[in-house]
């Protein structure tokens, strides 16, 4: 579904852009709901590292198999690793999106590992 929405509103670009744009707007949709707007809310007053974990949960309880773990790599950093996934930039743009909802300075969200099944996103902040 990912692929086929990427293609129609995104037809010029690259399928990991697609992608990505695709994850960013899936967040942002979810966030104009009256349980987005509540949780956006929540987020904001939570902080950086709560909001994180709350997605992590979130990815795990989408399905039977994917598995995510959080890893505090300092105190601007973290590591989400997620298995059971193969549209890295999808969750990317999910995480990319999500990095707008907390009060603190923007996080750059990257891939640091992919191996086709097992995701590593490193989220940092430029300040705590």
């Amino acid at each position: 579904m990912v692929q086929i929405i990427g293609r129609v509103a995104f037809p010029l670009l690259p399928a990991p852009e697609q992608h990505f744009r695709v994850g960013r707007a899936y967040l942002s949709t979810f966030s104009e709901t009256l349980m987005g707007r509540a949780l956006r809310t929540l987020a904001a007053a939570a902080g950086n590292r709560r909001t994180v974990d709350w997605l992590r949960r979130g990815f795990s309880s989408t399905n039977n198999f994917t598995v995510t773990r959080l890893e505090t790599i300092d105190e601007l950093t973290v590591h989400v690793i997620v298995e059971g996934i193969t549209l890295v930039d999808f969750l990317r743009g999910v995480l990319d999106a999500a990095a707008d909802w907390t009060r603190s300075a923007r996080a750059q969200v990257r891939v640091i590992a992919f191996d086709g099944n097992t995701a590593t996103f490193e989220l940092r902040w430029p300040h705590p």
